[in-house]
C-alpha cells in the first residue's frame, strides 16, 4: 500500500513529464525565493543603492518576505550620512501588496506601516541640508524617473491602512546664530483608504507630538486623485520660543515666549482642471501668555495675557478671509522716543533697499477681501517715554479699552471705533466715532477727556520756558472730522480748571486760575482759520516782576530756540477769531525792583470784558476792565484797542481812582529824588494811537498830597516838587492838571514812561519857573507879571497899579494856601543911587528952607533968590576952595545977538551948574541901598497885610538883592513864592 502510494506520488506529481511536477516545481520554487532568496536581494539592492548610489552607509537587521500574502518586512533599518551621523532609521517596516490590484487596476495595499521611524534633518546654511546634499547625490536615471513619473500624473494608488506610529524627526539647524535643535515625537498618523482613485474617500487621522507637550492633530478625509480632503485640524500648547533663533538675526530680541493653540475645519477640492477650491470654518487661533523682551536698551516691551481670534472662515477662489473677533486681554506695552526722535518699535521693521516689496504685498492683500466682526483690547496698560527731550517725559495709560467693529478692506468701509483709558496720575479719556481707511483714511467722530493733568506736559512746557506745571486739570468734549482727502475740521468746547503755574528760577507763583472755560471752539486745517466763542477766565492770576536790571521775570522765562528758524519762516500764519475774552475777579501781582525803593501792588477783584478779536482784521477790539488797587484803589479800562497791533489803531482810558500815593514813592524817588509821605492820586489817562503816532491826554488828580524824604538817585531830575506841589495844592488839598504827551511808538527810541515822564518834569519846570501866571489863572488874569512890582528910581511907595496886583496876589493865594509870599527887596545902583542923592539934597534944602522949597519944581526951585543964595551956602562949605566967581564966569555971556554987548550972568545955568555939583558930592552908601531895597519890600508886605484878612505868616521879606532897571526909570521887583 505504501509502495502504492509513494509509486502513484512519483507517477502523478513527480514525474516531469507530468505538468504537475512543473507545477509543484514552480511553487516550490516561488516559496524558496520568497521566503528566502528575496530578502536577501531585497537587503543587498537597498544596501548597495545606498552606499554606492548615495554614498551613504546603512545597515538592515531582518528582511522577511511573505509570498503567499505578498508582504514586506524590514525590521532594523538605519542610514548614516556621509559623516556618520544618524540620518534615518525605523524598527519596523511592513507593506502588504493585495492582488485585488488587478481587478482595481490600481497599485492596492491591504496595510503599509512605520513603526519607531527616525529622520534627522539638519541645515548648514540658507541652500543646504542634509535633504539636498542627499538628493543632490541622487543617480542622474533616477531623477530623470522621478521627473517622468511627475510629468505622467499620479498612479493609480489604494492604501486601506497607512499607519505611521511612534515616529521622531529631530531637527538641528545651523543657520540662525542661535542653533535651533528640537524634536518632533511622538509622531502618529492613521490613514484609511488612502487612495488616487476618483470618487473614493476614505477617513484619516494624524497626531504628531510636539516639543513642550504641543501636539499637532488633524482628522479627516483625503483623496489625492482628484485631490479631496476635509478635515479639521488642531493644534494645542504650541510653544513658539523657538522663533527667536529666527527673528534675533534681524530683529533685536532677547526672548519669545507664546503659548499658541488654534483649530479650525477645512475642505480642499481640486477639479480636473486644476481649479482648487478651498473653504476654512471655525478657525479659532489662542495665543497665551505673550511676553516679547529685547531692542536697545533691552526692555521688556510687551506682554499679552491672551490673544484670541475666533469664527474664522476663509473661501478660495472668492479670496474672502473673515473673523468674528479679535481679543487682546491685558496687553502691556512700552515704548519709547530715542534721543535722536526715533520710535523704539521701529527697530522691530526690518530695514529694505526699497518699497516694492511692500507695495506687491499691499496690491495682493487688496485682491482678497477681509473682515474682521471685532477687534477688543481689554484692560491694556501703556508705559510710554520720550527720551528726545531732558528730562524725558513719561506717559502712562492703565485700563485701556479699544474695540474696533466691522472691519474689512472695502473702500469707504466705515468702523466703529471706541476707545478709553485712564491715568495713573488721575483723569481718563475716551474717543468714539467711525474711522475709515480706504481708499483714504477718514475719521467721524469726538474724543472727551475728564480731570487729565496739566503736569503731563511739564518736560515738554520746560523746554521752551522756566515754568513748572504745578496744578490743572483739562476737560474737553471734541469733535473731529477727517473726510477722506479733505482737510480735518476740529470743534468743541475745552475747559481748564485749577491752573498753577510757578516760575521755576523763583519759585513763585506766576500764572494761574480757577477755571478757563471755552465753550465752543472750531480749527478747519483747510481754511486755516481758528474760530473760539469765548474765553471766561474766573479768578485769574498773574506776576510782573521789572528786576534790578530792568529785565522782566517774563523776560527770563523763555528759552532762546534754535534750528527751527526756517520752519517759523515757512509756518502758514493761522487766523484766529475769539468771540469775547470775559474775566471774572482775576487779580495781578506787580513789583518793580529796579528802582531805589522797591515797588509792589496788587490788583484784585478784576472784572470785564474784551469784545471780539479777529487776527485778520484791522477793527480793534473793545475793551472794558474794572479792579481793585491795593486796599482801597480802583483801576478802569476803557476803550478799543488791537490787541495783535496796538500801535496801528488803539484808542483807550485808562483811569486810576483813590490811589495810595506812598505806594508811588519808588517812582518818585527815581525820578524826581522825593518819596510820598501820603496822599491819594487819582488818574484818567487817555491814550489815541494811529499808524505809530501816539497823541495822549493824561488827567492828574491828588488829594492831601505831602512830600517825604530826599532819596538820591543817579537819575533822579533836579525839581522842586515842594513847590510845584504847593502851586498845585488847591484850597481842599486837591491836585488838578492836564498833562498831554505826544510821539512816535515806531521810533526805536519811544519808552511811554520817558515820554510821561518827560511831559511832567517839563509841566513841573514851567509851574515853578513862571508860579505867578498859575496864580493868575486861578482868578482868571493871564498873565506873567502879577507878581512884578515896579518902583521908581529911589522910591518905596507903591503906585495903584502894584496895590492892584497886591490885592490881586491876595485873592489868588488865598487858593493856594501852602504857598509863602517870599519879598526880597531890590536896587539898581544905576538908577538908584542918582535919584537918592538927589532926594537927598532935596531933603537937605527942605530942612534949610522949610515945606515951601517942597512945593517947587526944579526949574522954579533954581531961579528962586533963596534956594540959589542956598546953594551958594552949601556948595562953599563943601567946596570952600572952589571960588564962586570963577563958576560964575563960566555961565556969564555977552546977550545973544549982541557979542560986544555987556555979558550978562545966566542965573538958571549957573544955579543948575551949582545943584549938579551938589549932587555929585552927595553920598550914597550900601546901606542906603539897602534900606531902600528893605523898604521897597516893606512896602509889599504892608500892603499885604494892611486889610489884616491876610496870614502874616505867609509874607517873608528874604534878603535883598541888585538887579538891573529895563528902562533907566523903574527898578523891578519879583515876588518868590516857597512852599510851607
Amino acid at each position: 500500500m505504501a509502495d502504492t502510494f509513494t509509486d502513484i506520488i512519483k507517477q502523478r506529481w513527480l514525474n516531469p513529464r507530468r505538468k504537475r511536477f512543473w507545477a509543484i516545481m514552480a511553487v516550490l520554487f516561488y516559496t524558496l525565493f520568497g521566503f528566502f532568496a528575496t530578502p536577501l536581494i531585497v537587503e543587498k539592492l537597498a544596501i548597495d543603492f545606498i552606499q554606492k548610489d548615495l554614498g551613504r552607509t546603512a545597515a538592515i537587521e531582518k528582511i522577511e518576505v511573505n509570498p503567499y500574502v505578498m508582504s514586506l518586512r524590514v525590521q532594523g533599518f538605519a542610514m548614516d550620512d556621509s559623516d556618520g551621523e544618524r540620518l534615518a532609521a525605523f524598527d519596523e517596516f511592513f507593506i502588504n501588496f493585495q492582488l485585488s490590484s488587478l481587478f482595481n487596476w490600481a497599485w492596492t495595499f491591504e496595510e503599509i506601516r512605520l513603526a519607531g521611524s527616525y529622520f534627522f534633518f539638519e541645515r548648514f546654511d540658507p541652500q543646504s541640508s542634509r535633504l539636498t546634499k542627499l538628493l543632490a547625490d541622487l543617480p542622474e536615471d533616477q531623477e530623470a524617473a522621478t521627473s517622468e513619473e511627475e510629468e505622467s500624473g499620479a498612479p493609480r494608488l489604494l492604501i486601506h491602512n497607512l499607519t505611521l506610529s511612534e515616529g521622531r524627526i529631530d531637527v538641528k539647524d545651523n543657520v540662525p546664530e542661535t542653533v535651533v535643535e528640537m524634536s518632533l515625537a511622538p509622531i502618529n498618523i492613521s490613514i484609511q483608504s488612502l487612495n488616487t482613485l476618483p470618487d473614493r474617500h476614505g477617513e484619516q487621522s494624524v497626531t504628531i507630538r510636539l516639543p513642550g507637550d504641543a501636539t499637532l492633530k488633524w482628522a479627516g478625509s483625503l483623496t489625492l486623485a482628484p485631490l479631496d480632503s476635509e478635515g479639521e485640524l488642531q493644534l494645542e500648547n504650541l510653544q513658539l520660543d523657538m522663533m527667536l533663533a529666527y527673528l534675533e538675526g534681524v530683529l533685536p530680541l532677547e526672548s519669545i515666549a507664546i503659548n499658541m493653540s488654534s483649530r479650525f475645519h477645512y475642505r480642499i477640492h481640486m477639479d480636473q482642471d486644476g481649479q482648487l477650491d478651498a473653504e476654512i470654518d471655525e478657525i479659532e487661533v489662542d495665543l497665551v501668555d505673550l511676553d516679547f523682551v529685547g531692542l536697545a536698551p533691552r526692555t521688556d516691551f510687551l506682554s499679552v495675557e491672551k490673544i484670541a481670534l475666533t469664527g474664522g472662515t476663509m473661501r478660495y477662489p472668492e479670496q474672502s478671509l473673515h473673523f468674528n473677533s479679535l481679543r487682546i486681554e491685558k496687553p502691556r506695552l512700552t515704548a519709547w522716543l530715542d534721543e535722536n526722535g526715533s520710535l523704539s518699535l521701529d527697530q522691530l521693521i526690518p530695514a529694505s533697499e526699497d518699497g516694492s516689496a511692500s507695495t506687491k504685498s499691499d496690491e495682493a492683500s487688496l485682491s482678497w477681501q477681509l473682515g474682521l466682526g471685532e477687534l477688543i483690547v481689554e484692560a491694556g496698560n501703556l508705559n510710554l517715554s520720550d527720551q528726545s527731550i531732558q528730562p524725558e517725559a513719561k506717559l502712562a495709560v492703565r485700563n485701556l479699552h479699544f474695540k474696533l467693529a466691522e472691519i474689512s478692506n472695502q473702500d469707504e468701509a466705515l468702523f466703529p471705533l471706541e476707545l478709553e483709558g485712564s491715568l495713573p496720575e488721575g483723569g481718563s479719556f475716551s474717543v468714539a466715532g467711525n474711522l475709515g481707511v480706504f481708499p483714504e483714511v477718514s475719521f467721524d467722530g469726538g474724543s472727551r477727556t475728564k480731570s487729565v493733568p496739566l503736569s503731563l506736559a511739564q518736560p515738554y512746557a520746560q523746554q521752551f520756558a522756566h515754568i513748572v506745571l504745578e496744578a490743572g486739570v483739562l476737560d474737553s468734549d471734541i469733535e473731529v472730522k477727517m473726510p477722506a482727502g479733505q482737510a480735518i475740521t476740529v470743534a468743541g468746547a475745552v475747559q481748564v480748571s485749577g491752573l498753577e503755574i510757578n516760575d521755576s528760577i523763583t519759585n513763585e507763583r506766576l500764572l494761574g486760575w480757577d477755571k478757563l472755560d471755552i465753550d465752543h471752539f472750531e480749527m478747519n486745517a483747510g481754511s486755516g482759520k481758528l474760530h473760539i466763542s469765548e474765553l471766561i477766565f474766573e479768578r485769574a492770576f498773574g506776576r510782573m516782576v521789572i528786576n534790578e536790571d530792568l529785565s522782566t521775570n517774563l523776560s527770563k522765562l523763555f528759552i532762546e530756540q534754535t534750528g527751527n528758524e526756517a520752519e517759523i519762516a515757512t509756518a502758514e500764519p493761522i487766523g484766529i477769531i475769539i468771540g469775547g475774552i470775559r474775566v471774572d475777579d482775576a487779580s495781578m501781582d506787580f513789583s518793580d525792583f529796579s528802582l531805589p525803593l522797591p515797588f509792589s501792588t496788587h490788583i484784585a477783584n478784576l472784572n470785564g470784558t474784551i469784545s471780539t478779536i479777529d487776527t485778520d482784521s484791522s477793527a480793534p477790539a473793545n475793551i472794558r476792565l474794572e479792579g481793585q488797587v491795593d486796599e482801597y484803589g480802583l483801576a478802569r479800562i476803557d476803550g478799543a484797542i488791537n490787541l495783535l497791533d496796538p500801535i496801528h489803531k488803539t484808542d483807550v482810558t485808562v483811569e486810576f481812582r483813590n490811589l495810595s500815593m506812598s505806594n508811588l514813592s519808588p517812582y518818585t524817588a527815581q525820578f524826581a529824588g522825593r518819596e510820598i509821605a501820603e496822599g491819594k492820586m487819582g488818574l484818567e489817562l487817555k491814550y489815541v494811537i494811529n499808524d505809530g503816532m501816539l497823541q495822549g491826554e493824561n488827567s492828574v488828580v491828588m488829594s492831601d498830597l505831602v512830600l517825604g524824604e530826599k532819596v538820591d538817585h543817579p537819575d533822579a531830575a533836579s525839581l522842586p516838587l515842594g513847590l510845584a506841589v504847593a502851586l498845585l495844592k488847591d484850597a481842599d488839598g486837591v491836585i488838578d492838571i492836564e498833562l498831554p504827551v505826544e510821539g512816535d511808538i515806531n521810533d526805536p527810541e519811544f519808552k511811554i514812561g520817558s515820554v510821561v515822564w518827560k511831559a511832567f518834569a517839563g509841566l513841573i519846570t514851567k509851574i515853578v519857573s513862571a508860579p505867578f501866571r498859575l496864580l493868575g489863572n486861578l482868578i482868571g488874569i493871564d498873565s506873567e507879571d502879577l507878581g512884578q512890582f515896579e518902583f521908581l528910581a529911589g522910591r518905596s511907595d507903591l503906585t495903584p497899579p502894584e496895590l492892584e496886583k497886591v490885592v490881586q496876589l491876595k485873592e489868588a493865594l488865598q487858593k493856594r494856601p501852602e504857598l509863602t509870599v517870599e519879598i526880597s527887596g531890590v536896587t539898581d545902583k544905576t538908577i538908584d543911587i542918582p535919584a537918592l542923592k538927589f532926594i537927598q539934597l532935596r531933603a537937605l534944602a527942605v530942612e534949610r528952607l522949610g515945606e515951601e522949597f517942597s512945593d517947587k519944581d526944579r526949574h522954579s526951585m533954581l531961579l528962586d533968590v533963596n534956594i540959589r543964595s542956598l546953594l551958594e551956602t552949601l556948595f562953599t562949605e563943601r567946596s570952600p576952595d572952589i571960588p564962586l566967581e570963577g563958576i560964575k564966569a563960566q555961565h556969564t555971556n555977552p546977550p545973544a545977538g549982541d557979542p560986544e554987548g555987556k555979558p550978562i550972568l545966566d542965573d538958571l545955568a549957573y544955579a543948575t551948574d551949582l545943584w549938579g555939583r551938589l549932587l555929585a558930592s552927595e553920598i550914597i552908601t550900601d546901606q542906603d541901598l539897602t534900606e531902600l531895597a528893605q523898604a521897597r519890600a516893606t512896602a509889599i508886605s504892608t500892603a499885604f497885610l494892611a486889610s489884616g484878612e491876610f496870614d502874616a505868616s505867609r509874607v517873608v521879606i528874604a534878603q535883598p538883592k541888585e538887579v538891573e532897571s529895563e528902562d533907566g526909570e523903574w527898578v523891578r521887583l519879583e515876588l518868590g513864592v516857597v512852599s510851607d
